[in-house]
Order: structure tokens, then sequence, then C-alpha cells
């Protein structure tokens, strides 16, 4: 099981990326690693840290071999992904690769990269590449 990073000081801005991998699990902790490493060089260009942004995978553990997860993993794991965002209200979302986009926003990532969207509460998503 890897925990997502809740901040400590919300700003109003989410990650939510796609499922654990190797070094996630090692850790249990989201985005570590390589990955983590951009992710924090991207968070400090524009200001802000881990402290004050939440992440959260749209799958909390690793499947096995790191294949792609079921409809049944996903259906099992996005109630409680979409708890969080109800609970966390942020302004801005922002998804973290080709699985975090179609869950969140039902759409290509390909398709639909760098473009905002809002949600019907209003909420700015914004899809991006995952920083592997």
């Amino acid at each position: 099981t890897v925990l997502p990073n809740i901040a400590t000081k919300p700003n109003g801005l989410v990650i939510i990326t796609d499922l654990p991998d190797t070094d996630d699990d090692l850790s249990g902790h989201i985005l570590s690693g390589n990955a983590g490493e951009m992710t924090d060089k991207m968070l400090e260009a524009i200001g802000m840290s881990r402290e004050n942004v939440s992440i959260i995978p749209v799958l909390f553990w690793r499947t096995p071999g790191g294949r792609s997860p079921s409809r049944e993993e996903l259906d099992l794991s996005m109630p409680f992904v979409n708890k969080m965002i109800e609970m966390l209200s942020p302004r801005v979302i922002i998804t973290f690769g080709t699985l975090a986009t179609a869950e969140i926003t039902k759409s290509n990532l390909n398709e639909v990269h760098g473009n905002e969207i809002v949600n019907d509460n209003g909420c700015v998503i914004v899809p991006m590449y995952h920083p592997n």
C-alpha cells in the first residue's frame, strides 16, 4: 500500500497520479524516486512543495509486476480518490499520466494534454504527462 501525500498547508492544488511504481512501493509514499525528484523540481519552479500540494494515486497499491490495473481494481479505488478530492475541494487538479487523466476526465491524455478542463464543480483540471 502506498500512502497519498496530503498537504499540511493546502493551497487548492491536488495532483492525481497513475499507480505506484517500484520506488513508491519500496518507500510507501507516492511519487518517490526519479519521478518524485522531477515532481519536486516542478513544484519548486512554481514556488510550491509537497507541504502545500496533495498528491493522490488512482490506485493505492502496486499491481503484480506493475501491470495495468483491471477495471475491478480501479472501481475499488476510485471512490476513495473521489472522496479525497471532495474533502480537499481543490481549485486546480493536475493529472499525471494516461490512467489518471482517463479516470478523472474520461479523456485521452494525448488529446487533452496541457488543456484546461473545468469540471461540474468549477475545478480546473490540467492533464499532463507523468514525470517519469
